[in-house]
């Protein structure tokens, strides 16, 4: 039994275990990461100067984030005044998704979902603990391509109750490639290839992101110094690369 599949076990146990009970709301996608971060269930929900880190190594904390990461930085801040920290962040990169009738509870045939994620999905939610990653030279992140089963509910509006639904569930089935970050540094990995002067338009067209995900992930390419604003081109503002 690979490292992988021994997590996944320990999880599902764990979770069948503590239904009904009401203690720390999780679901199997953070849960299997945590297992696999650190197998003994023992250092796990461990209370640190008025948080609950998800467990422990040694002295190190370890967070699995699968949200956002907004508001995180305030327990990041509190953790690494005493101890190093590591984030494990997983992308999804295929994902096989379930329908769910929640009145039956009858399931329809898995379908394929055509996104693919990749790593530059990260770089919105990096955004928001920026000062952490500059600040902290006991900091690192992890980030994991993983492939999950996603289950939703078809609870919502329209005609195939689609619209707005819930999602209940997302069971990781294999682990991909990952990425540690150590040093600011090691974020320039993220960049992606861009012409010495670009705008947000090209950024968009190397990564996928739109809108305000796109916007948080040039702020953020600037925060660490791997490009800068250098004028405007009509209405859209400029940016360089910035050398190493």
């Amino acid at each position: 039994m690979t490292p992988f599949e021994q997590a996944k076990l320990s999880a599902m146990l764990q979770l069948q275990q503590r239904a009904g009970i009401g203690q720390y709301k999780e679901y199997s996608l953070h849960a299997v990461f945590k297992h696999l971060m650190q197998p003994d269930g023992s250092f796990h929900e461990q209370k640190i100067a008025g948080y609950v880190a998800d467990a422990v190594d040694g002295d190190r904390i370890i967070e699995i984030q699968t949200g956002n990461f907004y508001g995180m930085s305030k327990k990041l801040s509190v953790f690494l005044r005493e101890h190093p920290v590591t984030v494990v962040y997983p992308l999804i990169e295929h994902k096989r998704i379930v329908w769910v009738d929640p009145e039956s509870g009858e399931t329809a045939k898995p379908k394929l979902s055509p996104k693919k994620g990749r790593f530059t999905d990260a770089l919105p939610e990096l955004c928001w603990i920026s000062d952490i990653i500059r600040d902290h030279g006991n900091f690192e992140l992890w980030l994991v391509l993983v492939d999950v089963e996603e289950y939703r509910l078809t609870d919502g509006w329209g005609k195939d109750r689609k619209n707005r639904y819930t999602r209940v569930e997302r069971i990781p089935t294999a682990l991909g490639e990952e990425l540690v970050f150590r040093a600011p540094a090691d974020y320039r990995r993220l960049m992606p290839p861009m012409p010495e002067t670009f705008t947000q338009k090209d950024f968009s067209a190397a990564t996928g992101l739109r809108g305000m995900k796109l916007s948080r992930a040039v702020r953020f390419c600037c925060n660490m110094g791997l490009c800068g604003q250098t004028g405007k081109r009509g209405n859209a503002f400029l940016y360089e690369v910035k050398d190493e």
